[in-house]
């Protein structure tokens, strides 16, 4: 069976979430009613994204009962077996399943691919909510070529035990040289929110910021671009892991800068449930990193997004580069984003993109370490 596109979110979902071991052989998945609304799509188009996975020997339909998970087909391309082995580490708690499968299925599945195609073993390492134990350090250490890690490790570990070229999605810190990062440019992000805040008459802003280094860099950066142009800081609500966000009331002329989509969607939830309004519709709010585009949410807002398949690649390829030169130099690499507006996305039945167009994305930025 050919792929179906208007599943291909949910296809790719649920192909990640079974790598990851989030869906375990015998996992029970939620029925095709609910992934539909998840996923804005049909009944009809959700079953063709069931019936593909299942041809693929992923899933398996039980009349009257449900829909399972099987073990993986390749099973055994996955295990490490001599030194051609790279480890990903992924995200790993309660809050994954909201907070991260737009990054999750996109990067992952990209980055899966990629690394079967060149002949290496693929080692998937569901992180723990808190750190990287030890005996997963040592076990990578150990048996891998290479590691790709999809978490803001920065926000936990001051050091890098890490022997093996590693390269971050997500982190700013890169231990004095020591690991390659990848991820959208928060510099090319912050002259985009001037342009569009300035666009709309915002003359202050209030910065809604995620506690982790690269979080507050992107709101850093705007801070110190937006006071050298003349604007006014009138706030900073500062959230960690966890926390319920509450904001303030709206204040006259103010814009909203998230610095991340997870973080917007909250905020806007949380402010609905205590006011009654949509915070988009009273006021200018802008996000970063574009999840919302491939997330399974109800609304659509204002993003500066990246393409989060182009980020699996670069990070496949800098993680190669390394395996493969031992003289290779660690770099950090930005990828550009696109700022996408509520207004030009089709809600509510009609058809929407969920990713920006490779061909509209300029060639990265690389910045050595």
């Amino acid at each position: 069976m050919k792929k179906s596109e208007a599943a291909t979110n949910l296809i790719d979902y649920i192909d990640a979430q079974i790598m990851a071991g989030i869906y375990p052989p015998g996992t029970k998945l939620p029925s095709l009613r609910s992934l539909a609304r998840k996923f804005r799509i049909s009944y009809s188009t959700a079953l063709r994204g069931i019936n593909y996975l299942e041809e693929q020997g992923k899933l398996r339909k039980s009349p009257q009962s449900g829909v399972y998970v099987l073990s993986p087909v390749g099973q055994e391309a996955h295990h490490p077996e001599g030194d051609r082995c790279i480890a990903v580490i992924t995200p790993r708690g309660d809050w994954f399943d909201e907070n991260m499968p737009g990054i999750f299925h996109s990067a992952l599945t990209t980055i899966k691919s990629l690394i079967l195609s060149y002949n290496y073993s693929l080692l998937i390492m569901p992180q723990p909510l808190r750190g990287i134990p030890p005996e997963m350090l040592e076990r990578i250490n150990r048996l891998c070529s290479g590691v790709i890690l999809m978490k803001e490790i920065d926000e936990e570990m001051t050091e890098m035990p890490l022997t093996v070229p590693a390269v971050a999605i997500l982190t700013e810190n890169d231990y004095n040289g020591k690991l390659s990062i990848v991820g959208l440019d928060p510099f090319n992000a912050a002259y985009q929110a001037l342009g569009y805040f300035r666009e709309r008459g915002v003359s202050r802003l209030h910065l809604v910021v995620f506690d982790a280094p690269v979080y507050r860099t992107r709101a850093l950066l705007l801070e110190n671009l937006w006071r050298e142009n003349g604007g006014e800081i009138v706030a900073r609500s500062i959230f960690r892991r966890g926390e319920i966000p509450r904001l303030r009331p709206v204040v006259k002329n103010c814009g909203y800068f998230f610095t991340s989509d997870n973080l917007l969607y909250s905020c806007v939830e949380h402010f609905r449930q205590h006011t009654g309004t949509n915070l988009p519709d009273t006021c200018p709010v802008l996000a970063v990193d574009g999840k919302s585009l491939v997330m399974p949410w109800n609304m659509r807002m204002p993003t500066i997004a990246v393409d989060w398949k182009q980020i699996g690649r670069l990070a496949f390829a800098e993680c190669l580069a390394r395996i493969e030169n031992p003289l290779h130099t660690p770099r950090r690499i930005y990828l550009p984003g696109t700022l996408v507006n509520r207004q030009e996305l089709t809600c509510g039945g009609g058809k929407e993109s969920f990713a920006t167009p490779e061909s509209a994305i300029p060639f990265p930025t690389e910045t050595p370490s």
